[in-house]
């Protein structure tokens, strides 16, 4: 098996859990940021500021820009990162950043 045979089969396992979420844990995160947190898991795809600062630990910084349905959905956005995605994705700025160059492959 090559090395972007291997990386591609990491990556699948590491996201599995989360494409496998129910839909209950689902519906704990506000539906207008559902897309943008699933590409960030899936696809690593750099969401906007506001799930940035929720995925890179920064409290504040995602208070200073969530909107009203945003900021009702921080504990169902963390309680499903908790338990559906992968901890090298979330939980520090390096993460997410080390998490998104991960990316472009092995």
């Amino acid at each position: 098996m090559d090395r972007e045979a291997i990386w591609k089969e990491y990556h699948a396992e590491l996201t599995r859990e989360w494409r496998e979420m129910p839909g209950t844990a689902r519906d704990m995160i506000p539906g207008h940021l559902q897309d943008g947190l699933d590409r960030y898991i899936c696809d690593r795809v750099r969401p906007g500021q506001f799930l940035c600062a929720v995925l890179g630990n920064d409290l504040l910084g995602a208070v200073r820009r969530a909107d009203r349905l945003s900021y009702a959905g921080m504990p169902g956005i963390v309680e499903a990162l908790i338990g559906y995605a992968p901890a090298t994705a979330w939980g520090s700025e390096s993460k997410v950043a080390a998490w998104l160059l991960k990316g472009d492959g092995p």
